[in-house]
């Protein structure tokens, strides 16, 4: 059975209700939601751009893909780690500095 089972009527200005659909349309959820969240006391955050999630997967299939090479190359007899380890370093600081520019999750609030 579902929780919700009270509802509420609230009547909004035309300017309250536009800026309350644009904060849940920017957050990717329906306005019942929204403002369940803000009762809550969570803070929405906007939803990032499609193009995050699609570079996000190439990212971490890139990763997948670096850790299975330096799994592979680290039981080999002549292998120096040292190079892939630098390049795995460098490719997860550009992740999370293209993570904290796309969309910071942490600090950026609708509110």
């Amino acid at each position: 059975m579902k929780a919700n089972t009270k509802s509420l009527q609230i009547r909004f200005s035309k300017h309250e209700y536009d800026r309350l659909c644009g904060y849940s349309e920017k957050c990717g959820m329906p306005k019942s939601t929204f403002i369940r969240h803000m009762v809550n006391g969570v803070r929405p955050k906007e939803q990032p751009p499609p193009e995050y999630f699609i570079m996000m997967k190439e990212f971490y299939m890139t990763a997948c893909n670096l850790n299975h090479l330096i799994g592979d190359f680290r039981n080999t007899y002549n292998f120096n780690p040292t190079h892939f380890f630098d390049d795995y370093k460098l490719f997860s600081e550009t992740l999370k500095r293209i993570q904290e520019t796309v969309c910071d999750y942490h600090e950026k609030a609708l509110l």
